[in-house]
């Protein structure tokens, strides 16, 4: 079972978690390989999907995606035909479990994958790994040396190598960096700290539609149970499912035999609705920006996520697991109440 962030035009998704607690997010990045030429192939979207459904670890997950990009490529249309947007890109891949993670960096067919085993980390928009990678794909030097992309002397560094032009620029990362830094200190962080620095605009972490070329679409968090105790925490997911965090909810969900999201958040077909927006999607976006602003949803959202976590902690068994299958739904329900008294 797999729990998806998706745009309505494709297959994939940019983000999403499994029921092992497999949870996979991609971004997008700029090389020195031209994409326009490529041959139709995999794009990072559909990537994250065939990976979260065929994977029961964070270290499954990284060896399929490195898997796919090297045996198929990547290459194809990267956006709605709508957008009119005429390139596409490459990909980095941030994958964790219950005990550690990976980052995937590629270009074409070459990738290189960091392990991941404390502290914090992040991607955003530009490639991270130098040359402190853990493992590479086969063609890599050879790759790079017939694309004059570098001369064989000393280790190659990857980002070095093969990033290339982009209309993003390394400051998102860096502040986002600084947010999580000034946050764990102590080794302290919550799911609350979390939403705060999704919700950051003068960051650029939450960029929100102000005509701008690019924006938010959806925000994930997710809380992974550590230990084998397979009784005292289940793995909980909290998802937006609409553009601009700072105005949206984020609602739980946890995987389970009878676990269900509702036709809230699922779009639906063009013939119904001609931009394809979801149901709770069309509630926000029939506000004004000054009418969300003065919904309070920040009080309703703590007060629930420190229940439902302190819930899931002091659960003695799995005959209590049944009772949240409805609990994203319920919480989008909730929210559009909020919504509509507006």
């Amino acid at each position: 079972m797999i729990m998806l962030h998706k745009p309505a035009w494709c297959w994939g998704a940019e983000m999403g978690s499994n029921e092992y607690g497999v949870c996979i997010g991609n971004d997008a990045v700029h090389t020195k390989i031209a994409y326009d030429s490529r041959e139709p192939a995999l794009i990072g979207l559909d990537i994250v999907r065939l990976a979260l459904q065929r994977s029961k670890t964070a270290e499954d997950a990284m060896k399929t995606i490195c898997n796919l990009v090297e045996t198929y490529g990547q290459g194809g249309s990267c956006f709605d035909v709508s957008a009119n947007l005429p390139y596409g890109y490459d990909n980095s891949f941030l994958i964790v479990d219950r005990t550690g993670g990976w980052i995937v960096e590629t270009c074409d067919r070459v990738w290189v994958a960091k392990k991941l085993t404390e502290g914090y980390h992040s991607i955003s928009s530009v490639l991270t790994i130098g040359v402190d990678y853990d493992l590479t794909s086969k063609n890599l030097e050879t790759f790079a040396k017939e694309k004059h992309l570098w001369d064989g002397s000393g280790k190659l560094n990857f980002a070095k190598t093969f990033q290339g032009p982009s209309p993003c620029t390394d400051l998102r990362l860096e502040n986002g960096r600084k947010l999580l830094e000034k946050t764990t200190v102590n080794n302290k962080f919550s799911v609350l700290d979390m939403m705060d620095i999704l919700r950051d605009e003068q960051s650029g972490i939450c960029m929100s539609d102000k005509g701008d070329m690019f924006r938010t679409t959806s925000s994930q968090i997710s809380v992974l149970k550590t230990g084998n105790d397979k009784n005292k925490f289940l793995h909980c997911h909290f998802f937006t499912g609409t553009p601009n965090p700072k105005i949206s909810l984020f609602k739980p969900f946890i995987f389970s035999k009878q676990a269900e999201i509702g036709i809230l958040t699922i779009s639906p077909p063009i013939e119904i609705e001609s931009t394809r927006a979801h149901p709770l999607y069309v509630t926000h976006r029939n506000l004004t920006q000054e009418q969300l602003n003065e919904v309070n949803l920040d009080e309703f959202e703590r007060e629930g996520i420190k229940e439902i976590l302190s819930k899931l902690k002091n659960d003695d068994g799995d005959d209590k697991i049944e009772d949240l299958s409805t609990l994203f739904h319920d919480a989008v329900l909730a929210e559009m109440e909020l919504l509509n008294q507006h």
